[in-house]
């Protein structure tokens, strides 16, 4: 291969009134009065229907219906929960160089009934995790501001690194923050997924909504209906750290091969689904969180994908060896990107980050 918490929900009022500034003259993504989106895995398809308006805050969506489709036909799905997702607003996040983690989106459980009530601006990416957590139905994703029909789409998922990349001051100009800001310069429509806690496996005791609160697959796998040039995915620290932590030498051994299997399993799944992925190595360095056995578990994962990323040089798969080139900068090195902890970034280490994330990103583009 080639190398190379849930937050408040604001009143719909209120959240048209903070969005004034944000979408006053941007052009609206959706001029049907009537609309639907789906995401399919494992054989079942669920779709959104949805109805838009426009305002002077850009377009409204409204969830109007919710189904579920497999081989025996078409069912509601409405009395069922999902969970309406939406991107965060200026005032959401932390001042630049507060190095707080707020939660990335809004989010909203219920049944049809419940979601039909909130609105929510295309611009803010609305999403609709199934009720199973196999997939999201993405509605209209890659609204980013500067981008054209014809740029290419790259999304970007990750876990707290990625998420600290949101701040007030870019917000402004970038709803998802700095990743999307620099790839909209570059010539990229994304859709940044920068969520705590979340790693390439799925926590075996999860199942439905909770389950998609652990991994990223619902997210890669609903954008899979959006017509995506390539992905990339910066995970992996926290699936170290679930062998880490495990209360013994032979719990840590079984959670080793179950996230070595798993991994490999989810790896050959994205690069089958998609042409371009681009997997960015977590931190493989010492930490506070679990001194003793971090390190051991982040190399063998992050050498699972250098192995994966080594066997064919011709198929969709790529690396981008951030592991490695952050060896030599933790908190007390010479010039550290990591903050107290040795696993969070610092504000050198947020620029850095970044700049990962775009060469990973121009990989899918070349």
């Amino acid at each position: 291969m080639r190398t190379s918490t849930p937050r408040p929900v604001l009143a719909a009022a209120t959240l048209l009134i903070v969005l004034c500034g944000l979408l006053a003259g941007v052009p609206n993504a959706a001029n049907a009065a009537t609309g639907s989106a789906a995401c399919t895995e494992g054989g079942v398809t669920w779709r959104a229907d949805y109805s838009t308006a426009d305002s002077p805050y850009g377009t409204l969506v409204r969830v109007t219906g919710l189904k579920r489709i497999d081989a025996s036909g078409e069912t509601d799905a409405g009395t069922r929960d999902w969970e309406l997702r939406w991107e965060n607003v200026p005032g959401d996040w932390p001042a630049p160089g507060d190095s707080s983690l707020l939660g990335p989106h809004r989010m909203l459980t219920g049944n049809l009934t419940r979601l039909t009530a909130q609105p929510v601006a295309i611009y803010l990416s609305p999403r609709l995790v199934a009720p199973d957590g196999s997939c999201q139905v993405y509605v209209a994703p890659f609204a980013n501001r500067r981008g054209t029909a014809t740029s290419p789409r790259v999304p970007v998922l990750g876990d707290s690194l990625l998420q600290s990349l949101n701040d007030n001051a870019y917000n402004q100009n970038a709803i998802q923050g700095y990743v999307e800001g620099n790839l909209n310069d570059a010539g990229i429509r994304t859709e940044v997924e920068g969520q705590g806690g979340r790693r390439w496996t799925p926590n075996r005791d999860t199942t439905g909504l909770a389950r998609a609160d652990t991994y990223l697959l619902d997210e890669f796998r609903g954008l899979l209906a959006h017509d995506a040039d390539g992905f990339v995915v910066a995970l992996g620290a926290n699936d170290a750290l679930y062998v880490a932590t495990a209360p013994s030498d032979a719990e840590r051994a079984t959670r080793l091969a179950e996230v070595r299997n798993a991994l490999i399993g989810i790896v050959q799944e994205m690069s089958a689904r998609t042409g371009c992925l681009v997997a960015v190595t977590a931190p493989e360095h010492a930490n506070v969180y679990s001194p003793a056995h971090y390190a051991a578990a982040a190399l063998e994962l992050n050498n699972v994908l250098r192995w994966i990323a080594a066997a064919n040089a011709t198929d969709a798969f790529e690396l981008v060896d951030f592991g490695a080139r952050a060896g030599t900068h933790r908190r007390d090195d010479a010039a550290p990107w990591f903050s107290s902890d040795d696993l969070h970034l610092n504000m050198t280490g947020r620029l850095v980050y970044t700049a990962t994330m775009t060469e990973a990103a121009l990989r899918c583009t070349a």
